[in-house]
């Protein structure tokens, strides 16, 4: 079996180290840092290379655990161990976890703020599990990485929240989307039969009629191991245990002054909620009951909203009425409504961004 890298450790740790830089571009000043005393003519790079290097070094323990009931110890094996600071990786080392699954690392830097990230490959599945924030104030940390036996069998798996922010304009509307799934199953699935590039997808969710342009966000491995076809949006990953989440975009035509956004997956939807700016655009609901209008500071929004959607059911919305700029405005309410399309987009963005924050799921401890 091929090893199946699922997860880029720059992903899992992005936006969160501390914002704290080793120092200004525009005028160097590293004095606030614990360690050896720096050449002011060194370069940022030689900087941070020599705090890294002869700081004062901190301690990590590691634990890996398994995951699959009545699966082996996970012992006698290497972990590979990157510390992240702003971001970018700026030590590497591989530690020998014993028979307990323990490994005791002391060579963590501390003149800088890092993040451990332990990875793992385990029954062909690369496995990443992100460390508390460590500096000289915080020494010593604690991570605990599970990694699970692999499956061909197909679990339960649904998609837990899917949030659907929908911005219209005259020619298209923009669709950005936060998809939760779950895998109830103690087991990694390595999902469905092989096409013809030996892939194997796992979730797939469908997407509106005419949807182009997708643009993977978050929680994707990129197009080498996502897939777009018709209207199916598939991930040809592992869907390990627990929670994952991916964020994507994309555009839906306007045809005759209407965009349809119906949208299913081929699993159980627990809840589906459409956010559409309270503009005035007239909406069509297609398997969702409005739910009311939400009001955050200077922000309104229309909610949409459908519960427990059995796989393979479309659901969504109908927006009508859409102004196509070619054809002559002879109202002053007509291009004031424009106007409200165009501003309709930002205050969708900061509703949707609100919304998620407020809504989605702890995560679990693997995602992919």
């Amino acid at each position: 079996m091929n090893s199946l890298h699922i997860l880029s450790a720059c992903l899992l740790v992005a936006g969160g180290v501390s914002a704290q830089e080793v120092h200004p571009p525009s005028q160097p000043d590293l004095s606030p840092l614990v360690g050896p005393a720096l050449d002011p003519r060194m370069s940022e790079a030689e900087a941070l290379d020599q705090l890294v290097a002869q700081g004062p070094q901190g301690q990590l323990a590691v634990q890996v655990r398994q995951g699959t009931k009545g699966g082996p110890p996970i012992a006698d094996v290497d972990v590979v161990i990157e510390y992240y600071h702003n971001n970018a990786p700026v030590k590497r080392t591989t530690a020998h976890v014993d028979e307990n699954g323990v490994v005791m690392v002391d060579d963590v830097p501390l003149a800088i703020v890092v993040r451990p990230v332990v990875r793992l490959e385990h029954a062909g599945v690369t496995y990443l599990e992100a460390g508390p924030v460590m500096d000289a104030a915080n020494p010593e940390a604690v991570v605990t990485l599970t990694v699970y036996e692999v499956t061909d069998d197909k679990p339960a798996w649904r998609v837990s929240m899917r949030h659907v922010m929908v911005q219209p304009t005259a020619h298209a509307a923009r669709i950005a989307e936060t998809l939760v799934v779950e895998n109830p199953a103690d087991r990694t699935w390595l999902g469905g039969a092989p096409d013809d590039h030996d892939r194997r997808a796992t979730v797939t969710v469908t997407l509106p009629e005419g949807a182009h342009d997708v643009q993977l966000e978050s929680g994707f491995h990129g197009w080498c191991c996502t897939s777009f076809t018709g209207r199916d949006l598939s991930v040809e990953m592992p869907l390990m245990p627990g929670r994952a989440t991916f964020t994507y975009s994309y555009h839906v035509p306007v045809q005759a002054g209407r965009v349809g956004v119906r949208i299913g997956a081929d699993a159980r939807i627990d809840s589906m909620l459409f956010i559409v700016p309270d503009d005035g655009t007239k909406v069509e609901p297609d398997g969702v009951e409005a739910t009311g209008v939400e009001q955050m500071g200077q922000v309104r929004a229309r909610m949409y909203q459908a519960q427990a959607i059995e796989p393979g059911r479309d659901a969504g919305i109908v927006l009508a009425g859409i102004i196509d700029p070619a054809v002559p405005i002879r109202s002053s309410a007509g291009a004031a409504r424009i106007v409200a399309l165009v501003a309709g987009g930002v205050v969708a963005c900061v509703v949707i961004l609100v919304l998620i924050v407020r809504s989605s799921p702890k995560p679990a401890e693997q995602t992919s």
